[in-house]
Formats: structure tokens, C-alpha cells, sequence
């Protein structure tokens, strides 16, 4: 999903700096922040569980594995943004 092969979909990217070029999305530094704060619980194991066995027939890696996130996505905290208004946050 979003990864530019349907027609109707671009190859969406997680940045930093959001606004340094189309189709990037979200701010990496604070979906990791967010992850780091809010461990995965039984409740969303339980969610995956359902999902995965009633719908999608997939898991979320990241639910299961918890730990694969900050090996496959780096947060680079000295990184600046110079055209996004708020880039020091």
C-alpha cells in the first residue's frame, strides 16, 4: 500500500522534513518518539491477532516486533530542515 505500483497511489516516504518534497510523509522523528513512549500492549497484539486471522491474512511486523523499528528506521536527531517552518522541534 503506498507504494506507487497502483495507479491511484504515490511511493510514499517518511521524512524529517515533510515538506522538501511531494509525497513524503509524516515526521520520522515523531512517529519514532511515539513508538518509543507507547510500547505495544495486548490489547494491539490482540487487534493483529484479529486482523491478521480475519481479514488481511497478514501481520503487522512492527507489533510482533517491536524492536525491528529503530533497526530499519534511523532517527537522525542532528537533522534540520532549513524550508520547514517548525524543523527544530
Amino acid at each position: 500500500r503506498y507504494d506507487g505500483i497502483e495507479s491511484n497511489t504515490e511511493n510514499l516516504q517518511l521524512s524529517n522534513c515533510p515538506c522538501d518534497t511531494a509525497f513524503k510523509m509524516g515526521k520520522l522523528r515523531t512517529l519514532l518518539q511515539w513508538h518509543a513512549e507507547d510500547p505495544v500492549d495486548a490489547a494491539e497484539i490482540a487487534r493483529n491477532d484479529a486482523i491478521c486471522s480475519s481479514y488481511q491474512g497478514n501481520r503487522n511486523p512492527y507489533i510482533d516486533f517491536p524492536n525491528l523499528v529503530p533497526l530499519i528506521y534511523i532517527n537522525d536527531d542532528d537533522f534540520s530542515c532549513p524550508r520547514c517552518p517548525d524543523s527544530s522541534e
